[in-house]
Formats: C-alpha cells, sequence, structure tokens
C-alpha cells in the first residue's frame, strides 16, 4: 500500500457531490476489507500522516469561516472531508483554502461537512481483534500553532471567496455579545476536580431521578430538554495511565459481553488545558442480550500525576459524535480543585447536618412535598415533588454557617416548570424548637423545615 493506492480506493468510493461520506466511507472500507492486515494498517497510517499534512493554520481559519467553529474534532471532521474529495481538491485546498468555496455545495456546513467516518473504515474493515490491527499503527506529531487569531478584515481579505459565501456577521455578533455578558460557569464534578462550561453550552449539575437519586451528575440541554448527562468519579489510587486504564476497562466489557453484545466505536485522545493532566475517550457501543435496542456511552479517563478519574456520558437525545465534541471541549478544562476557596465553613455544626422535611402549597394550589439533606463535607441536596405525582423539581447546591444562621447556594436545576420555586442564595433562621425557616427569595413566603428522625 502505497500514497497513490490509497487515493485510488478514495476516489473509487464515490464523492461527497454524490454520495453522504457515511455512505462513502462504507464503501471504503468494502474495498479494505479483502486486503490484508498489514494494507490496512497501511491504509489507516497513509491517512494519519495525510490527514497531518492538512494540519495548517490557514485551514483552520477556513474551517473557522465555514462552519463557525474550530475545535480539535471539527477541525479533524473537516479535514478528513476535504479528503474524501480525492487528491486534487485536497492538494489545491492546501495550497490555497479558499479553493474550497468552488466544490462545495451542501445547505447546511455545519451538519453535512464531516468526514469522521473515514476515522474507522480500517476498524470495520477488519474481522479481526482490533488490537492486531493498532499494534501496526502510526501516529504522526500534530504541530503546535503560536498562530494567534486575525481581524475579520484579515479573514476576508484572505479567503474572498469563502468568507462572501460563509461568514456570518450576525452568529459572530451574538457569539460576542454572549461571550462578553457571561462569565465561565465552574462544577465541581468529583473531589477535588473541577470543570469549565464554555459559554455557549447549557450544563447543570444536578440529580437526574432516573439515573441516580443521591449523585449529582453534569446535565446537558437543549432548552428544557435533557439531552445526556455526564457521571464523574475518582478512582482508586495507582490508576494514572490512560491507556492501560481504557484497555483494561475494554477488555472487563468484553469479558462480560455473554450477557450483552459490545464493540468500540472510536476513541482517542484528550489535552486538558491544565498542566500535569492527561487523558483518553472511549466511545462504545452495545446490545444487551434478549434487547434489541442499541446503546452508546463516551467513557473518559484523565489523570495528572497523583489522581485519575472518569467520566462517563449517557446520550438521551444527542448522538454520541456530538456528545464528545461538546466533552471534549469540557474535557480540556478540568482543573485540580485543592487550592479552591469554596463556601465551606472551617467548624461544621452537626445541628444542621442531616434530612429535613417541608411542604407548601404552590401558585395553583397544590400541595409540594420539600426534602433538604445537609451533608457532612457541606454540600446538599434539595427536592421538590408535586404530591401524588413523579412531577419532581430537584437541586443541589453548597451551605455554609455564618453568626448563626445558615445559607445555601443553589445551583439552577432543569428541567423547571412555574409548579416549583426558584432558588438562588438562600437564607435559614433556627426556631426555638429546633426548625429551620427559610427566607425563599422567590414568591415571598417562608418555609418551615422539621428535622426528620433517621
Amino acid at each position: 500500500m502505497n500514497e497513490q493506492e490509497f487515493w485510488n480506493i478514495i476516489e473509487s468510493s464515490g464523492s461527497p457531490d454524490s454520495l453522504k461520506p457515511d455512505e462513502q466511507c462504507e464503501a471504503i472500507s468494502e474495498v479494505l476489507s479483502s486486503k490484508s492486515k498489514e494494507d490496512i494498517a497501511e491504509f489507516h497510517n497513509i491517512h494519519l500522516m495525510i490527514l497531518n499534512k492538512a494540519y495548517t493554520w490557514n485551514l483552520i481559519e477556513a474551517c473557522y469561516i465555514v462552519i463557525h467553529h474550530a475545535s480539535d474534532d471539527v477541525f479533524e471532521d473537516f479535514r478528513n472531508w476535504i479528503i474524501l474529495n480525492g487528491r486534487e481538491r485536497f492538494e489545491r485546498s492546501l495550497e490555497n483554502p479558499d479553493f474550497l468555496a468552488s466544490f462545495i455545495k451542501v445547505d447546511d456546513p455545519i451538519e453535512e461537512i464531516s468526514g469522521e467516518a473515514l476515522l474507522y473504515v480500517c476498524e470495520q474493515a477488519f474481522e479481526g481483534e482490533a488490537e492486531e490491527l493498532e499494534k501496526l499503527y502510526e501516529y504522526p506529531v500534530e504541530p503546535v500553532f503560536e498562530d494567534s487569531w486575525p481581524p475579520v478584515a484579515v479573514l476576508k481579505e484572505k479567503y474572498p471567496n469563502l468568507f462572501s459565501k460563509y461568514w456570518d456577521d450576525s452568529v459572530k455578533d451574538m457569539m460576542n455579545e454572549a461571550s462578553e455578558a457571561m462569565g465561565p460557569t465552574v462544577f465541581l464534578v468529583a473531589e477535588n476536580l473541577m470543570v469549565s462550561i464554555p459559554d455557549d453550552l447549557d450544563f447543570t449539575h444536578q440529580i437526574i431521578e432516573h439515573f441516580d437519586t443521591k449523585e449529582p451528575v453534569l446535565a446537558s440541554w437543549n432548552g428544557d430538554e435533557l439531552e445526556y448527562f455526564v457521571a464523574f468519579q475518582k478512582l482508586p489510587p495507582g490508576w494514572l495511565d490512560a491507556k492501560k486504564w481504557i484497555n483494561g476497562y475494554k477488555r472487563s466489557m468484553k469479558v462480560i459481553s455473554k450477557f450483552f453484545s459490545f464493540k468500540t466505536i472510536a476513541e482517542g485522545d484528550v489535552h486538558p488545558k491544565s498542566s500535569g493532566y492527561a487523558g483518553m475517550y472511549c466511545e462504545i457501543e452495545f446490545i444487551q442480550r434478549g434487547d434489541t435496542d442499541v446503546s452508546q456511552q463516551v467513557v473518559y479517563f484523565i489523570a495528572n500525576k497523583e489522581s485519575s478519574y472518569i467520566a462517563v456520558a449517557s446520550p438521551t437525545q444527542k448522538s454520541t459524535k456530538e456528545i464528545r465534541i461538546d466533552m471534549n471541549r469540557v474535557i480540556e478544562t478540568v482543573s485540580s480543585a485543592e487550592n479552591v476557596v469554596t463556601l465551606r465553613s472551617k467548624q461544621i455544626s452537626a445541628d444542621y447536618t442531616g434530612i429535613w422535611h417541608s411542604e407548601y402549597l404552590n401558585n395553583k394550589s397544590e400541595s409540594i412535598d420539600v426534602l433538604l439533606l445537609l451533608d457532612q463535607d457541606t454540600t446538599f441536596k434539595f427536592r421538590e415533588r408535586l404530591e401524588n405525582s413523579d412531577i419532581v423539581s430537584p437541586y443541589t447546591g453548597a451551605w455554609y454557617e455564618a453568626s448563626g444562621k445558615l445559607f445555601c447556594a443553589f445551583m439552577y436545576s432543569k428541567p423547571h416548570t412555574d409548579r416549583f420555586r426558584r432558588y438562588g442564595d438562600e437564607e435559614f433562621s433556627v426556631t426555638e424548637r429546633g426548625q429551620l425557616i427559610m427566607s425563599a427569595s422567590d414568591r415571598g413566603a417562608q418555609l418551615v423545615f422539621t428535622r426528620m428522625e433517621d
């Protein structure tokens, strides 16, 4: 297998002009399935060499103009899509990215310009164990750029055809306004680990009742629709090598695969910006025995020299490809929370810890049952439930005490209806009878909490 044979296989599979990228990649896999293990591995190595050749600052700028985004995954999918267009278009685009405007014919570049499927054609074509193939893989080192984003006028001058065809000032203005108006949202997602949420993503850190009634997860939303949720967990000491953990995880899944069908869809590296952290992701697909529905998850492993964590993303609506685009950006922000000042008091009073109960009538004269769990680690869980129904509004947050009063800082949760109150930073006082009185900021009325017996 040489580079010319690589391009022959690509071009014989069709073109994005007439086929969807997934369809084109299926044709490529079919051709590769008749090749030897060594040829399939060499196809992979040549592919990554060509992909790396296209890792240029000019193409990053072109990707940003066309798709309005240029994260690692988006830019990789963009370059793969160019490769699927054949050698001539690839080389001319590499020489002058403005040439892209002459052959991009899709209606929606953001949705349709993606050659991600080209990353998996070798594994799909090979009938043996993926590990056998991976032993022959070679991974080139991607370049590191020190360039900074040029002014819009420079982009317009460098890429006049792309700019006139795809630049959207209204989108950029909205993004800039949102960026200026909002600061980063930070969540403590596991012991000593925090993440910063990019401004354009909508996440909460809350209880998801059907998943876990005790531990909050990172939840992604589209309005009030849950798209996916991510559970973080700190691992026991000793697990610090991402590759070893991911391989061990896959072996364990194969061992129990007698109970369900399991396969690896994709895996790769993630590069947290915080020094000392490194990680990998693994996208899996499984069908439980006796079931016909395909389930998917994206599993992340991240570690520094002292601690390691896993994060499991489970979709409810969004595709795993979209989840990886989001979560790679989130994982890139991980940092240690050991030195972060929180709302926690140095002296924690046992007078507050435990489970408290209250109830109130909402503006529809419906009875709302309220439970407040104050943990010794100064976090709390707060749950409202419409009486005699499954309608629930869960919250989490941090509590502290000062001047003889209790204060709770609520994290906003979704979905939210006007049946329930909205909470922010709430103040509680203690009565002589040992009850907690909450001066709820929403709707003015107080809530009276009574401690429940253990």
